[in-house]
């Protein structure tokens, strides 16, 4: 493996993210996430906001937590 010195590796981390950034959901993801959020608001008064946050493949553990780890994005 090649180590990266810290001036590689934060334009590496911006190629990453931009590229994440620009792609599309696939179209039953994306219906998919539209109706649950429309369920959730049939229950909801018209001032509900929601937050979006990072998960990661081990959600929780017995001892650690790591849902919201990354990125937290408030009023989606």
């Amino acid at each position: 493996m090649n180590d990266l010195t810290s001036d590689e590796v934060a334009p590496r981390c911006r190629q990453i993210r931009n590229l994440i950034e620009s792609a599309e959901l696939p179209p039953d993801l994306s219906e998919a996430i539209m109706n649950a959020h429309a369920k959730l608001m049939e229950t909801r008064s018209a001032e509900t906001v929601c937050a979006v946050r990072s998960s990661a493949t081990a959600e929780d553990l017995g001892d650690a937590s790591f849902a919201g780890q990354h990125e937290t994005y408030y009023y989606v």
